[in-house]
């Protein structure tokens, strides 16, 4: 069980706003390049009646040195996310007013992921720090959760068929949390400080499912799929050098889909442990991985949104005026929302309507 050395906070303030929706109508300036070295077809969304999503892309767009990161929906169709270099959750409502919630003034919290809990809290990570937004808007945060004689790392947030919050610890530890005095977790890489365990995702089997990237070449700290059950038992399932796995999602298939950064591929784990790749064209880094409402999972590459059929087939549309694509989440409208950060920008895209024909 974890011990917290320090203590909950509560925000001085909220902020609220109202942004201006930008409607991007920018036309596409050439097709990507081809896929190389790789067996699954990659195909670039056409200039033509398909593109119906440049018609139907909102921009919001923030302050200089916001940095969105992650996002979810919550209660009331909600759009939730983190700023990166604002110390902020913010909270945008349907109509498009904002709510900003300064979780600590005058301190570097690099606020990143961000999920709806059961009961509609909202979770979120920070630097060595976690926290929730309760449906009355009071904020929590609480800051260093010790764990041994080392310091927690919270990173990726998901939660378990057990309706607990559970958080990757880039410390070496899986953890669930409901609040400070009820902590724990579970070591799988207790022995390096240089592991970054960036995505978390329940699997079919009601495990949870986790990346694995190192930072040092250690013997216990390889790039890897993870899994633990609820009881803490720990599985491993190695990739090959520089993959950089990043994020991961359950896919309607029951495996589990993750994004390859460093190797620029998707990834494919049965619950099993039967791992597939599927190469992305070079210069392509995926980043952030969603089950869409279709059957298909999409991913956040730099400036571009990509779609890749439980087949294996990959689709890819760029998107105007993006800079940097991190975090993906699906509306309830089945529109997705993109956080695109170097842009200090929310940017919501409609997927073609309707889609081309799978092969």
């Amino acid at each position: 069980m974890a011990k917290s050395r320090a203590r909950s906070e509560m925000p001085d303030g909220i902020r609220t706003a109202r942004f201006r929706w930008a409607l991007t109508a920018v036309m596409l300036a050439g097709l990507l390049a081809g896929c190389s070295g790789g067996s699954a077809p990659v195909r670039e969304g056409t200039s033509g009646k398909n593109n119906n999503y440049l018609e139907n892309t909102r921009t919001i767009n923030l302050q200089d040195g916001d940095f969105p990161s992650f996002l979810t929906f919550g209660a009331h169709d909600n759009l939730w996310f983190t700023e990166n270099g604002g110390n902020v959750i913010a909270r945008v409502g349907p109509a498009g007013d904002i709510t900003q919630y300064t979780i600590e003034a005058d301190n570097n919290n690099d606020p990143q992921d961000i999920i709806t809990a059961p009961g509609g809290s909202i979770w979120f990570t920070g630097l060595a720090e976690i926290g929730n937004i309760s449906p009355d808007g009071t904020m929590k945060v609480w800051h260093e959760l010790s764990i041994g004689s080392g310091v927690g790392l919270p990173d990726a947030l998901a939660v378990g068929r057990d309706g607990l919050v559970w958080y990757t610890d880039d410390g070496g530890y899986i953890c669930h949390i409901s609040s400070i005095d009820n902590v724990r977790c579970y070591a799988v890489h207790p022995s390096t400080k240089d592991i970054w365990m960036r995505g978390i995702a329940v699997g079919s089997d009601g495990a949870l499912w986790f990346t694995e990237d190192n930072l040092a070449s250690v013997a216990d700290t390889q790039n890897a799929i993870g899994r633990i059950t609820t009881a803490g038992k720990y599985s491993q399932w190695l990739l090959p050098p520089d993959s950089g796995p990043t994020r991961i999602a359950a896919g309607p298939d029951g495996a589990l889909w993750f994004t390859e950064r460093g190797g620029q591929r998707i990834g494919r784990i049965t619950t099993s442990g039967v791992i597939t790749q599927f190469p992305l064209p070079r210069g392509v880094y995926p980043f952030d991985i969603v089950a869409g409402p279709d059957r298909d999972l999409w991913f956040t590459t730099d400036t571009r949104v990509g779609r890749i059929t439980t087949a294996g087939r990959i689709t890819l549309w760029p998107v105007p005026g993006a800079q940097q694509f991190g975090g993906i989440a699906v509306a309830p409208d089945g529109s997705l929302w993109l956080a695109d950060g170097v842009a200090n920008a929310i940017r919501r895209f409609v997927p073609p309507s309707p889609i081309q024909p799978q092969r």
